[in-house]
């Protein structure tokens, strides 16, 4: 089964959750927040305020969702694509076995040409297969990229208001603190991410 969009997170602010950032920015600026140092340089802080801590709390709540759905919505196509590429190295291996025997025999060319059609189409399969797994992964990236692209905007209005209004706005950093992406939003091959997430849950030896 592949993997639907849900809602895309929109790429434009709205002019409520607009004025809601200024509105923590002000709010934050009169509480001091983030806290800067009376020795701290110039352009030296791009700290998380609560507020900021709050977007990527929602980022990692959003993140682990939309990777559970993605491996949710695959896992039968993971374990048909196992099951076919199983069956298609046991058949390699009885197709070495009998390339070894004697030839001739019509009865053994028979099944040599038998074990290359099942070969060549759980082959077949399993590629069909990879491509729905990483179809919907790409959906996944998609999702998550763009949350994570709205998120770090909602940071940049809210981190330019704090710098206009903050008491010690000298400290702080022009380029506001954007959030940290997941790895895998960057990977190009659904399976392998599966692969890295499953050696990372096996657990090891004596454990």
């Amino acid at each position: 089964m592949a993997l639907t969009n849900r809602s895309l997170p929109p790429l434009r602010i709205s002019a409520w959750r607009w004025f809601l950032l200024l509105l923590n920015a002000a709010q934050d600026c009169r509480a001091g927040v983030p806290y800067v140092a009376a020795e701290a340089d110039d352009q030296s802080v791009a700290t998380f305020s609560p507020f900021l801590a709050g977007i990527g709390t929602k980022a990692a709540v959003f993140t682990a969702d939309e990777s559970l759905r993605f491996v949710t919505a695959t896992k039968h196509e993971v374990i048909k694509r196992e099951a076919l590429l199983r069956r298609a190295t046991s058949a390699r291996a009885d197709l070495a076995l009998a390339l070894e025997g004697e030839r001739g025999a019509e009865v053994v060319e028979e099944g040599i040409r038998r074990l290359q059609r099942i070969i060549n189409a759980t082959e077949r399969s399993a590629a069909d297969l990879a491509t729905i797994i990483n179809d919907s992964f790409r959906a996944a990236q998609l999702t998550t990229g763009r949350f994570f692209d709205f998120s770090d905007r909602c940071v940049a209005v809210y981190w330019r208001s704090l710098k206009r209004r903050h008491p010690r706005a000298r400290a702080l950093r022009d380029q506001p603190p954007l959030l940290v992406r997941p790895l895998w939003l960057v990977g190009i091959d659904g399976i392998g991410v599966l692969d890295q997430w499953n050696s990372l849950n096996t657990p090891t030896e004596g454990n």
